[in-house]
């Protein structure tokens, strides 16, 4: 090998990085003739590297780990022989157990920068292209990464299908006699010589140990913490004692070829299951990328050319195209592969009977060639073609259990795990690709093709002296006949599972599968826009729900003094699609002001206690606030602007923000707000600014501007139920334009501020301490939760990445409406509602972005739904400002005096997720720890308090105030006052424990928030108070002591109302939400509707878009 020593580095040297995965081979590797050909015209050197990622050697969602040790011994024979073959070439292969996002920046010091190269072959599934993300971001201004096609034996460019392969078929068939009608296979690219490849002059002492030094032994890969398996050992009864390598991997296709022959007779050897030889066996070394798809054809045409050409050798070829298929399909189908109703989007409920699984898996189901099948898996990583068929459909089509635990175990197990292959034939097995579903009859599958029985004698000791007449179906020996071979059935060898009670469960219509399970999807996709064109501005501005001119809203400059904008940020911390910064850039580009200071105020009234003793902003929120504006602040920076950051009321913060203004000269520029709280600081400001700026309110927070609905002026006609609320809105409006983010330098900041002004603009920012908790009462400053569905961080950039990881990373949008009612997990919602009641993501980016996703990818149902969605959240917007105060009354819109129950100890249970009732309690639970809660969830604890305790429900609406994440006045009290059926809509009384068994039917959401339940079965979990006094000390609970027994919520239902009560709300309760005086609270003092309109409201919502 060529010295990576000490010598000086020719700080002009270029260099690349090989950065090989599943592609462990020097011949006909793309990645390497790249590499040759850009040292043989240029000043490079060049660096294999290999990395032992943590991530593929994780737990998967079904605790196994993904990489299994089969397969890891595998690899380290397939790492070790790729070095040895570079090292004879006068190169090497540095190996590194990490991420590769860490392994390869590291690499390339030494490297000047921009000068470095990093090649690596293409990957389709989301998995290994959320690699690529990474590892670009990390080397960003280093070196350039570049993916080349590698991985099939058809180019993808060849194939005769549009950009995106929307038009291959979605059956093998079709497929095959598509392409084989131009059927053209590229040529090997050659190996390389010695010397093509020039090592790094210099490397850093611990580079040039993982290039050197010995390799990562078994221990040292990344196994989780203290889950490293026993390093397995040659097993004598294996099909094949496979050994990895490139050097392995041509072994074995010269003896299928050109040693034995036996290439000539694969056609009908192929389905065999006992021996080396039924079959190529090139699977495993062709996962690894050891062996090419382009060299086996080539070599195999050379056969043809030299000896013979028939059915057989041309099966080989017919071969490697099935797995085309399935690598240009997951191209295609992307996370659909992966879901629980697959491409076919059929959402059937899937056994979780843990019995079922665990037979299967252990080769325990009492039928021989299913047993021997998933015995030889287990104990050496492999199983024939003819094998994984049968396996896959008694799993999924007999037993009825989800198939993708199937497809995770074989992650685990197999020698030859492909993503691709190995998802794309599950679908398949379970019947979700839109192909023939082949429902094997397993016995008869076992007479065919193991006539003799002696594959299932080879795994199934238990059966070795049953004759053939018996060995496929053992369960119909006499006692005779069973004391006679030496098996008593039932005990030493099960019983049949009677599958006709598991079968495959029937499809529900729906439009896509649910994603639970491995997540995968299309990498390489097109990042958010930065920004749009900008929009023509319309001749009139709503302000204050009156119209003025543009040119009317403009004043003079006064003498001796600057003209100055001050933005005022609430809900609203974003710079893109924000119509308060749009209107100053425009102002200044007209001339008629001089300087911006945007601003945010911590006010103290959001931080205040309600009248029911919480923090209005409780400690979730808060920290999410910070974050929030924190990214305002640097977003700003970045545009030459800033963000004065103060505590205190606005009404003292902003006065001090104009001075050395002019004496009206000023403008504050803010967002309308519709509720009253939030409207008594208009009017305050308004107030304490007077006779020095004008207070500019414009309307932004909503999908549809309230200049464009038909329900005239205070909305007076604006439905007060949503359906035809959405019917009239969708026929007659028209979503606007988003407004552009602004550029560096249109928002000048003021020349000269105040000492303390400059110090809140530029200074650090407020800490936790700072904020304006009441005195005595900050909360301790909230951590991480690795339980939480997701890691929600604040502020824009946060929330155009999760829109992009929504839409364009992972399709997930594009299963949407099948997948949204889930309750665990970080991806069965958006979960853009945090954000969006932040103001740092807009409800207009949203549908403009997913307009773009629908014309270029795909428009469906789901990707309806989400507008579906923002509609809802404006709806509650519009119906807060047209029915002001009431939304916070006890009797509601529709005015109802009910005696709500004031029982505390109801309420405190409730609160603390300590009901009995298992699904409320784990809802409020992950309220209580994470500020989250599914909108699923929402309407259920929501439906339980009001409508079977009877407790106060704005003592719930109060709650989820303090508690939220995502807390939106009117989106939160009109969700609040529907749920206890006080807005004229259709009343949900929900039953728990069939939302329970409907939307967590194995209880893994329950058992994730309570732990005291963590050991019952799900035949148990929703109704734990049905056990036995034995089951409970089986399963470790005490029902009454370590978890509580239900509160018999019979007696404490929701009042009934007294008719002579319906005029209006508790007047003895406005002084909750204070009305403002003037504002659009105030606004249509009619009554909420009738209950005559229940009917035409689909159901009650909270968070519409998240």
């Amino acid at each position: 090998m060529a010295d990576a020593s000490a010598e000086p580095a020719n700080s002009g040297r270029r260099r690349i990085l090989l950065w090989f995965r599943n592609d462990l081979r020097l011949l006909d590797n793309v990645i390497i003739n790249e590499a040759v050909q850009k040292v043989q015209t240029g000043e490079y050197e060049v660096l294999p590297v290999y990395c032992y990622d943590p991530r593929f050697f994780a737990a998967s969602p079904w605790g196994t780990t993904k990489t299994g040790p089969h397969r890891a011994a595998f690899l380290q024979q397939c790492v070790a022989g790729l070095r040895c073959s570079l090292q004879q070439l006068g190169s090497g292969l540095l190996v590194a157990v990490g991420a590769p996002e860490a392994v390869l920046p590291a690499a390339l010091e030494g490297c000047g920068p921009g000068a470095g190269l990093v090649l690596c072959q293409e990957e389709v599934t989301s998995e290994e292209t959320a690699v690529d993300a990474a590892v670009q971001q990390a080397i960003k201004g280093r070196a350039e990464l570049v993916s080349q096609w590698g991985p099939s034996l058809l180019h993808v460019e060849d194939l005769p299908y549009q950009q995106g392969l929307q038009d291959m078929p979605d059956v093998f068939t079709r497929f095959k006699e598509q392409v084989e009608q131009d059927f053209k296979v590229r040529p090997e690219f050659p190996a390389p010589q010695p010397g093509q490849l020039p090592l790094p002059r210099s490397l850093p002492p611990q580079l040039r140990q993982q290039l050197t030094g010995e390799l990562p032994g078994w221990q040292q890969l990344p196994w989780p913490a203290g889950q490293a398996p026993q390093q397995p050992q040659p097993n004598p009864k294996a099909a094949l004692q496979f050994k990895g390598g490139e050097g392995e991997a041509l072994a074995r296709l010269r003896h299928y070829l050109w040693d034995t022959d036996l290439v000539a007779t694969y056609f009908d050897i192929r389905n065999g299951m006992l021996g080396g030889d039924y079959s190529t066996k090139f699977a495993p070394w062709m996962a690894a990328g050891c062996l090419s798809p382009r060299t086996i054809y080539h070599e195999t045409k050379v056969y043809e050319a030299q000896r013979v050409a028939n059915k057989s050798t041309y099966w080989i070829t017919f071969e490697l195209l099935c797995r085309d298929f399935f690598r240009f399909y997951a191209l295609k189908q992307g996370s659909r592969i992966f879901h629980s109703g697959g491409p076919a989007g059929l959402r059937l409920p899937w056994s979780s009977d843990p019995e079922l699984w665990q037979r299967w898996a252990e080769g325990r189901t009492g039928m021989p060639l299913v047993d021997a099948n998933m015995r030889e898996l287990q104990q050496t990583g492999w199983m024939s073609n003819r094998g994984r068929q049968n396996v896959a459909s008694y799993l999924a089509l007999d037993l009825g259990c989800d198939w993708r635990r199937g497809g995770d175990l074989f992650e685990h197990l197999l020698l030859d795990y492909d993503p691709a292959s190995n998802w794309g034939n599950w679908a398949a097995a379970a019947g979700l690709t839109g192909g023939r579903v082949n429902h094997f009859n397993i016995t008869k599958q076992s007479k065919d093709y193991d006539p003799a029985g002696d594959y299932i004698r080879h795994w199934i000791p238990e059966l070795k002296d049953v004759p053939t007449a018996r060995i496929h179906e053992p369960w119909l020996m006499t006692e005779e006949e069973q004391q006679q071979y030496g098996v008593r059935m039932g005990v030493d060898y099960p019983l049949p599972i009677p599958a006709s009670r598991f079968g495959r469960p029937h499809g529900g219509g729906a439009v896509g599968g649910d994603p639970a399970g491995p997540s995968k999807a299309l990498g390489q996709l097109p990042a958010l826009s930065a920004t749009r064109p900008a929009a023509a501005a319309p001749a009139q501005l709503r302000v204050r729900g009156r119209s003025h001119s543009i040119a009317a809203m403009a004043h003079g400059q006064a003498g001796g003094g600057a003209r100055r904008i001050v933005l005022f940020f609430r809900n609203d911390l974003r710079v893109r699609d924000n119509v308060i910064v749009h209107q100053a850039v425009q102002k200044v580009k007209a001339g008629e002001y001089d300087e911006v200071l945007p601003v945010y105020c911590y006010d103290p009234r959001f931080f205040a206690a309600s009248p029911w003793g919480t923090t209005k902003t409780g400690p979730h929120r808060a920290a999410f606030l910070q974050q929030c504006v924190a990214g305002l602040r640097v977003s700003l920076q970045q545009l030459g602007s800033g963000l004065l950051v103060a505590v205190g009321a606005p009404e003292a913060v902003l006065p001090a923000a104009l001075e050395g203004c002019a004496p009206g000269a000023g403008l504050v520029l803010c967002q309308e707000e519709v509720t009253s709280e939030e409207t008594a600081v208009d009017a305050a400001v308004q107030r304490a600014i007077k006779g020095k700026a004008k207070l500019v309110r414009h309307w932004g927070p909503s999908l549809y501007h309230i200049d464009d609905l038909p329900f005239g002026e205070g909305l007076a006609t604006l439905p007060n139920v949503f359906t035809p609320f959405r019917e009239k809105v969708e026929k007659q409006c028209k979503v606007r334009p988003e407004f552009p983010a602004p550029q560096p330098g249109q928002l000048p900041l003021p020349r000269s501020l105040p000492p303390q002004l400059q110090q809140q603009l530029t200074g650090e920012l407020p800490g936790w301490q700072q904020l304006p908790w009441p005195a005595g009462q900050a909360p301790q400053q909230p951590q991480p939760n690795p339980k939480a569905a997701l890691q929600f961080k604040g502020g824009e950039a946060e929330a155009l990445a999760r829109l992009r990881h929504y839409l364009w990373d992972t399709d997930l949008v594009a299963t949407y409406f099948d997948i949204r009612n889930g309750m665990l997990g970080g991806d069965y919602s958006t979960k853009f509602a945090p954000w969006m009641a932040a103001g740092c993501l807009s409800p207009r980016t949203v549908y403009h972005e997913l307009k773009k996703y629908e014309a270029q990818r795909t428009a469906n149902k789901s990707t309806y739904w989400v507008v579906f969605e923002l509609i809802w959240r404006d709806f509650f917007r519009f119906y807060a400002a047209k029915q002001g105060n009431r939304i916070f009354h006890s009797g509601g819109p529709v005015g109802l005096r009910l005696p709500w129950s004031s029982d505390p100890e109801l309420w405190q249970r409730w609160a603390e997720g300590s009901t009995g009732m298992p699904l409320v309690d784990a809802n409020m639970r992950e309220l209580q720890q994470t500020g989250w809660m599914s909108n699923r969830g929402r309407q259920n604890v929501a439906s339980y308090l009001a409508l079977d305790l009877g407790c106060d429900w704005r003592r719930g609406g109060d709650l989820f105030e303090h508690l939220l994440l995502d807390y939106d006045p009117a989106s939160n009290w009109g969700n609040w006052a529907a749920a206890a059926g006080l807005t004229g809509g259709r009343v949900n009384h929900f039953n728990i424990t069939k939302q329970s068994k409907d939307y967590d039917p194995a209880g893994d959401y329950i058992r994730h928030w309570i732990p005291e339940l963590k050991n019952v079965p799900t035949a148990r979990i929703h109704e734990p108070w049905l056990m036995s006094k034995q089951e409970q000390q089986q399963y470790g609970v005490q029902i009454g002591v370590d978890y509580p027994q239900p509160i018999p919520a019979s007696r404490f239902a929701r009042p009934q109302s007294d008719a002579s009560y319906r005029v209006g709300g508790n007047p003895g309760f406005n002084g909750y939400r204070q009305s403002a005086a003037g504002g659009r609270s105030g606004g249509g003092r009619g009554r909420g509707g009738s209950r005559s309109g229940r009917s035409s409201r689909p159901r009650s919502e909270f968070d519409r878009y998240g």
